[in-house]
């Protein structure tokens, strides 16, 4: 039985056609609800009827009120007064609530009328006629108030579809999240409702401890972003928005935690801790690892300070007689006094004393976290700290002439430290030859100095060189606190192996061609932005099979060109997840927007095909990639099954993750007929990878004209010694090949993507809608 939702919510709270539209509203609106209520009295019945709150707000926008309110239910007299209250041209209503009930009071049985010869109504009949229309008023101004106090409900969600769809369009994803969440708290058993909140968010694993700790979330940007309480999570999955977020979990009694989150990284999971097991000024970083160029080290949960050290904090140091020892008793400030090197007379400039201390070199910094019972931390330790920096690298203290107060920008980092990025380098104490390496840049350099790590000699005292402390609950590895290798390989003398050696090679990635017996497993329509098709066929190993997910356009007719995806690592990391709730293609809503089909398949160690498992090992290595490509082909296969699909317009895309191996796949496949690669590029590391599952060694034997997009401040690719040398090997010319390097991090700006992607594809397949 349909529930009287959407429009109707069980109580008297209409909205409008304008209110619906977003359209200015005022005592005529109050006239259409006030209709409707009394639609509603009169017939028991909704006056705008549709299955789903988006059949209703059709109905509402569609049906004219003459069909409305030839209801047989309805009476004869107070047809036209509906049909006039519910007019969709709001001129067309009576102005007012007050004209509404005279009209009503007019209406109303035995109403007092002139006499057959036109005289007046006797004065005895006028007070009945009045205590009528009073009592019309009295019950349309009660309405009215109960419609007003309801319609908070109505008005919230009545429009809920477009707003949703404008915010997704927008890339708000926070806001369309909000905005359906509350929406299908508001109307759990509307299922267009519930469809547009599972597209519009994405399922978390969470847990927190205490169990009654208040969990809440904000966009990054712009900074004043309000927060949007989830309240208290029970253990399991929580559907959040489908891009990176602020979090803060706080409960009575214990230390208010915060920090950056991606649903794409896997679970959350947080032990508030009391004051008393807290460490003044400290956050938590759980346990962890840091990867090398040869293994995967693990690193215990520790202690790190959240905010640089202050002026203020560090003038205690010096006056409890710090610089008395013999280790700093060669630093002086401005005027010979112990202290750092811009400090006079033992003391911080006035007004200070929040700012960053800076002038200090890597002795005095050393000394003072030991003084704190702290240490200097290690650059795995200080790395996994500010993990997720990168997110919020927009508001950091780049660029400018001086530091900035500690903790005065709004960018932290997944556990909670603030300014890891920018503000002031920070020493560690790991050594390089007899220097020792700064990190996190300062305040006046670029945000791309966010990833260098520069080594200075340790005696030096530049003015934007600052600490920032560690503590640890247990002993770490003595590799951890070693000279650091080099950070990356120099990829521009490696050279590919030869044609003879290639071939001899590929073959590991061959399979035995045989159907595909592929399966329609669901079509969903719901989404106002895309029709999803979810598949199965048969995978070229074992007994698996690969479930798809094909995203068509909805204002295309086939055959329809198709772009095939790959994703970035974070699609490794979600454990025993379903990908049917998980998977978000909000963030490339442009390839349907332009006409195409995005097809997403679920490769091999992904998801619920074994994601949050850890490959390693070169045969293990190996045998993945293999799969990869397998799974690639295997797609391909299935889509030269379709006769909707246009086999010679199929195009690969891969990010991240998918760019590091897009090249095997691109020079594997001959089917596809273009290839993006963004925030790709060669890995350090890979120069120890087996020839056949080095990138480098299938880049000249792409045939298929490819673009390759990285982000200026990528930190964790450099342009120069990891990405250009693998678009330079690639087998093409310019213009059957491009290397666009935009604004932005390892994902540059999306905007520019967009522009750079849709420009290549329809130059070389041609535009979807000719």
């Amino acid at each position: 039985m349909r529930t009287r939702t959407g429009l109707f919510l069980g109580t008297p709270g209409f909205a409008s056609p304008e209110q619906v539209e977003g359209r200015r509203v005022d005592a005529r609106s109050d006239v259409f609800s006030l209709g409707c209520v009394f639609y509603r009295m009169l017939t028991s019945e909704d006056p705008f009827e549709g299955d789903s709150a988006a059949a209703r707000i059709a109905s509402l926008l569609r049906d004219e009120p003459s069909e409305v309110a030839k209801n047989p239910k309805v009476a004869p007299a107070l047809r036209q007064i509906l049909t006039t209250a519910l007019a969709k041209d709001p001129e067309q209503r009576f102005a007012d609530a007050r004209e509404l009930g005279l009209a009503l009071a007019e209406a109303a049985p035995g109403r007092v009328t002139a006499s057959a010869t036109g005289s007046p109504a006797t004065s005895r009949q006028s007070p009945i006629r009045f205590l009528v229309a009073a009592g019309v008023l009295a019950a349309l101004f009660g309405a009215l108030w109960w419609a007003r106090q309801s319609n908070v409900v109505s008005k919230t969600f009545a429009d809920m579809l477009p707003r949703v769809a404008a915010m997704q369009s927008e890339r708000d994803h926070v806001g369309a999240w909000n905005l359906s969440r509350q929406a299908v708290q508001a109307l759990p058993e509307d299922e267009q409702v519930r469809t547009v909140f599972e597209s519009s968010s994405a399922a978390v694993q969470l847990e927190f401890s205490p169990e009654d700790a208040v969990f809440s979330v904000r966009a990054i940007s712009p900074p004043d972003s309000p927060w949007h309480e989830v309240g208290q999570v029970a253990p399991g999955d929580t559907r959040l928005p489908p891009t990176t977020v602020l979090w803060r979990l706080e409960a009575p009694g214990y230390e208010t935690a915060q920090g950056v989150h991606s649903p794409w990284e896997g679970p959350l999971t947080v032990s508030l801790r009391t004051p008393d097991q807290t460490p003044p000024g400290m956050i938590w970083v759980p346990d962890g690892s840091f990867e090398t160029a040869k293994e995967l080290v693990p690193i215990a949960g520790f202690w790190m300070d959240r905010l640089e050290t202050t002026n203020e904090a560090f003038e205690e140091f010096v006056a409890g007689g710090a610089y008395r020892s013999s280790e700093l008793a060669q630093f002086e400030d401005a005027t010979g006094q112990p202290g750092p090197a811009y400090w006079r007379l033992s003391k911080p400039p006035d007004g200070a004393e929040r700012l960053p201390v800076v002038g200090i070199s890597w002795f005095e910094a050393h000394a003072y976290c030991e003084s704190q019972g702290k240490e200097l931390p290690t650059f795995a330790h200080w790395n996994r700290a500010a993990s997720a920096i990168d997110t919020t690298l927009q508001a950091n203290h780049f660029s400018d002439t001086g530091t900035a107060p500690v903790g005065s920008h709004d960018a932290i980092s997944r556990y909670g430290a603030s300014d890891m990025a920018g503000n002031v380098r920070e020493w560690i104490v790991n050594p390089y030859g007899s220097d020792r390496y700064v990190l996190g840049g300062g305040f006046n350099q670029p945000e791309y100095m966010f990833e260098a790590r520069e080594p200075l000699a340790p005696a030096s005292r530049p003015n934007d060189v600052g600490v920032r402390c560690m503590k640890l609950e247990e002993e770490v590895a003595d590799e951890l606190r070693a000279p650091l290798p080099a950070l990356r390989h120099d990829f521009r003398n490696d050279t590919p192996i030869d044609d003879a050696m290639y071939a001899a090679l590929v073959g590991q990635y061959s399979y035995d061609p045989s159907p595909v017996e592929a399966e329609l497993v669901a079509r969903d329509e719901n989404d106002p932005r895309w029709i999803r098709e979810t598949v199965t066929y048969d995978a070229a190993y074992g007994d698996e099979q690969i479930t798809t997910y094909l995203f068509l356009p909805r204002d295309r007719s086939p055959p329809y060109q198709t772009v095939v995806y790959f994703p970035g690592s974070a699609a490794l990391t979600i454990p025993n997840s379903s990908s049917d709730t998980t998977i978000e293609a909000s963030y490339w809503d442009f390839i349907q927007a332009s006409g195409r089909v995005l097809v997403y398949p679920v490769y091999k160690g992904m998801y619920e095909r074994g994601g949050g498992t850890i490959v390693r090992g070169a045969a293990s290595r190996r045998e993945r990639l293999v799969q990869w490509s397998q799974d690639v082909s295997r797609t391909v296969d299935y889509l030269e099954t379709r006769s909707d699909f246009d086999p010679d317009s199929i195009a690969f895309l891969g990010l991240s993750l998918g760019g590091y191996y897009g090249p095997i796949f691109a020079a594997l496949e001959p089917r596809f007929c273009v290839n993006v690669f963004i925030a790709g590029g060669l890995a350090t590391g890979m120069q120890n990878f087996a020839p056949e599952i080095h990138p480098l060694n299938h880049a000249p034997r792409i045939t298929a004209p490819t673009l390759m997009i990285a982000g200026r401040s990528d930190f964790l690719r450099d342009i120069e010694l990891e990405q250009r040398p693998l678009y330079d090997a690639i087998g093409l010319e310019e213009p059957e090949k491009r290397f666009a390097v935009l604004d932005g991090a390892h994902v540059p700006n999306l905007d520019d993507v967009i522009r750079e992607v849709l420009d290549w594809l329809d130059q070389h397949m041609g535009r979807a809608d000719s």
